[in-house]
């Protein structure tokens, strides 16, 4: 993983502080960008929590498909795009409660950037489409 160079400390500072101070900025500015993401594709599909699939652009023009859109316990959600973990023979493996695993392909540095990754997601799906 590739990690951020930073300044030089400032006289009576600390790095730790200046890190700190840069993840915030980067953050805040990701979370902005992220709100301003475009729905490109909406692919509904009920199955259990599962409510349908989406695909998105980011400001960056990077574009995403296969969302996973969930809701449960009146909460909703996205999850990047994920692929099944398969054993020797080809098939999916399952855990012990019988459900497949899955593997990230992609992942967000934080749970604040998941999170508001998420939230950008479901209120463009909801904005077009009304509630899940």
């Amino acid at each position: 993983m590739l990690e951020k160079k930073c300044p030089a400390p400032l006289a009576g500072g600390n790095r730790a502080g200046l890190l700190q101070a840069r993840h915030a900025v980067d953050t805040h500015e990701i979370l902005r960008a992220q709100a301003r993401l475009r729905l490109l594709d909406w692919k509904p599909l009920t199955r259990n929590s599962l409510r349908g699939f989406a695909s998105v652009e980011l400001p960056n023009g990077l574009a995403i498909a296969d969302i996973s859109v969930h809701v449960s316990h009146g909460k909703a959600w996205a999850s990047l795009p994920a692929k099944p973990q398969l054993n020797s023979e080809g098939t999916a493996r399952r855990g012990d409660d019988g459900k497949v695993i899955y593997t990230p392909v992609l992942r967000w540095r934080d749970r604040t950037l998941q999170d508001g990754f998420s939230a950008a997601v479901v209120q463009a799906i909801e904005a077009d489409y009304g509630p899940l």
